[in-house]
């Protein structure tokens, strides 16, 4: 399912960029939009027939190829787990309740050239799990 998933998502990041260099349509089969919010964010949304369920991927572009110190490795995949240390609004233990009581599944993962975490939930959760994601991944 990782795989799947991860090819997935390279599939959409490869479309939304040969559809933005080529202004074409068609590349990618499925209905979707991209937006870039106000802080240089690119959102991209695929609706799909899920039966009231969601998943929501925060990509981070860096992953093992960007550790380039001789002999010090596995920083990518720390700091993957550092970023479910909490916040200071968000606590570990509060993060960790409130993904548990909306029923939501949380992970993430480190390639050569990125960190994914992703979140599966209930729809009517979206606004919580924006909100939570948001605070974590702010600068």
């Amino acid at each position: 399912m990782r795989q799947l998933m991860h090819v997935l998502l390279l599939l959409i990041l490869t479309a939304a960029t040969v559809m933005a260099n080529r202004g074409g349509e068609g590349v990618f089969p499925y209905p979707y939009t991209v937006s870039t919010l106000d802080n240089g964010l690119t959102v991209i949304m695929i609706p799909t027939e899920s039966g009231g369920l969601m998943s929501y991927y925060s990509i981070v572009r860096t992953g093992a190829r960007d550790e380039f110190e001789e002999g010090k490795t596995g920083f990518a995949h720390f700091f993957e787990h550092m970023m479910f240390r909490g916040t200071k609004n968000y606590p570990a233990s509060m993060y960790d309740r409130m993904v548990t009581e909306m029923g939501a599944d949380a992970n993430a993962y480190t390639t050569d050239d990125y960190t994914a975490y992703h979140l599966s939930f209930a729809a009517e959760d979206l606004e919580t799990v924006i909100k939570i994601e948001s605070d974590r991944f702010q600068l």
